[in-house]
């Protein structure tokens, strides 16, 4: 094969991987609880819903307005220029372009390929990497199959629309071309590609700052302790500052941020006025150290203002790296210790991963590139390292201290583990095959590691339903205050104006977002001063507000360790009705939604959550105790304690509460027929027949020996047709006693009384059958049945003259009977006895 047909092959094998890694991501998603074929609601949450939502416009050619009141109301943010929106451009733009060519799927079907295949995109600079450093296309493909077999490759993109998906080639494409142009092999376009990419990923994502912090780092380093690689780092770096310059000015968001005079980019002004400054005038190495630090400082000094608006974008990134250095990455139990920036962020994808959580993540990967580093660090003592490996080792150990310190950093450590796992090619260069058959046997051995093939999505529960009633019953412009993670699904899906949003690269929103939490920790006045502030018709209360007791909690991130009795908190949790200017509209046992201000003018059906009841936390009033608080919440998940509450909730006569607890557990086991029994006796309780008559009749089908007074109801129906499903089943002693409850209850019921009378008359009692006809006849003197029963009846006594007085009366009050023939034949029967005697 000549090497042009097999650079083809390897470039089409190349494809073909990348096809696959794409199309499983969006199997994964669509196999997801999240998706729906025809319907969008939910597929994305928080950021990924505010990205999405702005993505859709412009695939509809609405276009993004310039200042949005709707994502934070009522002042509005700059879209572009406080928020990121390339991703969104580029979806939406390509959306537009293929609905020419008539491939326009739902845009959240589309949502879920594009983002799935262009995430995917990481494994070209991947192969790149890979081939180029340790020995060709097999080492390339050998790394993307490693990295896509790897759950940090693929877990975030599971029904995301992220910034982060959409930016990492860009970053990895940039960091990968840096190195490389740093090696023997170096090529003239690998820099400005570099650039470029870095230039795309600054306008898409806000963490590519700290991307580039590591790069010059890099760069600063390696100029002060390697002479005789300084040119080299300069000819590599300065296109890239070059281009990342040009985007700081061209790009109405970084302009805003004043991104080229951000600390990032004043260091590596410094280093090359450094280089440029001690090449011209020979200077030695303290002077040029003195250039790199003094001319950093001077600009940011010159330019603080700038440079301060620059810093309030990123702080809550700066303050969360400081506190973790400060508290060797443990969370302090005391929220005091930290501002509100940090302890909004220290959470989440910022917590240090656990030990297990690594394995899970990074299992053989993690030991295989490990052990490759740390023969790679050996070779680096002998100098034996080439400049750009040199680099990508330093990538590799710099992110695998950033995953310790921010588990979120897992998307980078893949990647580099992945390019540094196969270097094994070139350090048994002897035994090439041997590591070959290594690393396969490693790939295969996650392919098949079923405890790995999980899918685990982190959202908010419950949306559906509220995002449902939202819809249903509020207007266009009502505006909806809540927490800011609730918030974009609000927007989202039911285009509904929101007061708070996720994007805290804004600072303006962080600060709104502390005034929101410590409102909630006010008196109620205080809130609704907010509420009234910023407009808001509705506040939307999540659950979990109240009851999260941990270091994550609204309560931490508030720096508060316990909720007063008096706040507004404590009072949307399990005081409702005392509060004053909100008014509980709508309850399950996720959220709560307040109307604000004036009270509806309907009172709506509020359905029981004991997650809300403080009776069911604690007797002694007030906020009850953490412990108390977690060891509830834990007990309310068990049936059996749901079982005893609403046992309780009926013994206290609480009929509706209780009816709602037996309801819900009867959706989760039902063929339980005591449940389904307490559940009617408990509707019916709380004049919900309807609703009773069902479960009465689905009890006795599921056990018919069930007693009767164990059927708490006056409902004469459900004992009719009680009976007729005790009959149907060949229990006619049941059957007749049920039968006589319902025309004991019922007794205008005159079909029920006719077949009560029937029964006794086929059980030998006829006495009884007698007098419930004559009874009905009482009631009702042209009742036909009633004439042809006592009839009959009267035959079988011989009182034949009776007997056919009543059969006649009987055929002409029904003249049109289908029994009619038979009842002639009966007549006759009695007029030939007569005759006969």
């Amino acid at each position: 094969m000549t090497d042009k047909a097999s650079k083809w092959l390897h470039l089409i094998v190349l494809i073909v991987l990348y096809v696959a890694i794409g199309t499983t991501k969006s199997l994964l998603t669509f196999a997801s609880p999240y998706y729906d074929t025809y319907d969008e609601t939910n597929l994305h949450f928080t950021e990924n819903a505010v990205q999405y939502r702005y993505a859709k416009m412009i695939a509809k050619g609405e276009g993004i307005p310039e200042t949005d009141t709707r994502i934070q109301h009522p002042e509005g943010v700059r879209v572009a220029e406080e928020l990121t929106i390339t991703l969104e451009r580029v979806s939406g733009w390509l959306y537009r372009i293929l609905a020419q060519i008539s491939i326009d799927p739902p845009f959240h079907t589309y949502s879920v390929y594009f983002i799935a295949f262009f995430s995917s995109l990481a494994v070209f600079p991947l192969y790149l990497g890979a081939s180029r450093l340790w020995g060709g296309w097999l080492s390339g493909h050998l790394a993307v199959a490693f990295y896509a077999v790897m759950p940090p490759a693929w877990l975030r993109t599971i029904t995301s629309f992220s910034r982060e998906d959409f930016t990492l080639t860009f970053l990895f494409t940039g960091l990968v071309c840096f190195g490389l142009s740093l090696g023997e092999r170096r090529e003239r376009w690998m820099p400005w590609a570099a650039g470029f990419a870095f230039s795309i990923a600054a306008i898409s994502w806000h963490i590519t700052n700290f991307v580039l912090a590591i790069l010059f780092l890099y760069a600063v380093v390696t100029y002060l302790t390697a002479k005789e690689e300084r040119n080299r780092i300069l000819e590599s770096l300065w296109p890239i500052v070059a281009m990342l310059f040009l985007a700081g000015t061209a790009s109405d968001l970084l302009t805003n941020k004043w991104f080229v005079t951000s600390t990032t980019m004043l260091i590596a002004y410094g280093l090359i006025a450094a280089h440029l400054l001690g090449e011209h005038f020979k200077l030695g190495l303290v002077q040029r150290v003195g250039i790199l630090i003094g001319l950093p400082i001077a600009l940011h000094l010159a330019l603080s203002a700038t440079v301060g608006e620059n810093y309030r974008a990123y702080s809550h990134a700066f303050d969360v790296i400081y506190y973790k250095l400060r508290f060797g990455l443990i969370k302090p139990t005391d929220p005091t210790l930290m501002n509100y920036d940090a302890r909004g962020m220290w959470s989440s994808s910022f917590r240090s991963p656990s030990l297990d959580n690594v394995w899970s993540m990074f299992s053989t990967l993690l030991l295989v590139s490990l052990a490759a580093a740390a023969l790679a660090v050996r070779d680096l003592r002998r100098g034996g390292l080439d400049a750009s490996e040199r680099f990508i080792l330093y990538c590799f150990a710099a992110f695998l201290a950033g995953y310790i310190a921010f588990d979120r950093l897992q998307v980078f450590l893949v990647f580099f583990a992945a390019l540094f796992a196969t270097r094994w090619l070139v350090t048994l260069a002897k035994r090439r095959h041997l590591a070959v058959f290594g690393l396969c046997a490693f790939i295969v051995y996650e392919i098949h590691n079923d405890t790995r093939l999980f899918i685990t999505i982190h959202r908010s529960p419950g949306l559906d339903p509220l995002v449902e009633w939202v819809r249903e019953n509020t207007g266009e412009n009502d505006v909806i205050l809540t927490a800011f993670h609730i918030a974009p699904s609000i927007l989202t899906y039911t285009n509904r104006p929101v007061i708070q949003h996720p994007k805290f690269e804004s600072h303006v929103i962080r600060k709104k977002s502390e005034r929101f939490l410590n409102g909630l920790f006010s008196t109620e006045k205080d809130f609704f001063g907010l509420a009234q502030e910023w407009e808001a018709d509705y506040y939307v209360y999540g659950a979990s507000m109240g009851l999260d007791t941990s270091t994550e909690s609204p309560r931490y991130v508030a720096g508060r360790t316990s909720v007063p009795d008096e706040s507004a908190l404590f009072h949307f949790h399990f005081a409702p009705d005392e509060l004053q200017h909100f008014h509980l509209v709508y309850q399950d046992s996720y959220y709560r939604v307040f109307k604000v201000g004036d009270p509806p003018k309907k009172r709506p059906r509020i359905n029981y959550q004991p997650v809300y009841d403080l009776g069911v936390f604690t007797m002694s009033g007030g906020m009850p105790p953490d412990d108390q608080i977690s060891r509830v919440s834990r007990e309310l998940s068990d049936p059996k304690v749901r079982v005893r509450l609403a046992v309780a909730l009926y013994e206290d006569e609480r009929y509706s509460d209780a009816a709602t607890e037996y309801v819900r557990l009867v959706e989760k086991r039902p063929q339980d027929p005591d449940l389904h029994l307490s559940a009617a006796n408990a509707l019916e309780k709380s004049s919900q027949g309807e609703a009773a008559y069902k479960h009465y009749l689905t009890a006795l089908r599921l056990n018919p020996d069930l007693a009767r007074h164990r059927f708490e109801t006056q409902r004469g129906a459900v004992f009719r047709d009680g009976a007729r499903m005790l009959l149907g089943a060949g229990r006619n002693e049941r059957g007749m006693r049920w039968l006589e409850k319902a025309v004991q209850l019922q007794p205008h019921d005159l079909e029920a009384a006719n077949n009560l009378g029937i029964l006794y008359g086929k059980a030998g009692e006829n006495a009884k059958a007698k007098e419930v006809f004559d009874r009905m006849l009482e009631m009702r003197d042209d009742y036909p049945p009633a004439y042809l029963q006592i009839g009959l009846f009267l035959q079988r006594e011989g009182k034949h003259a009776k007997a056919i007085e009543r059969m006649e009366r009987y055929l002409l009050l029904a003249p049109n009977a289908p029994n009619r023939r038979a009842v002639q034949e009966a007549i006759r029967f009695s007029r030939e006895s007569l005759s006969s005697d």
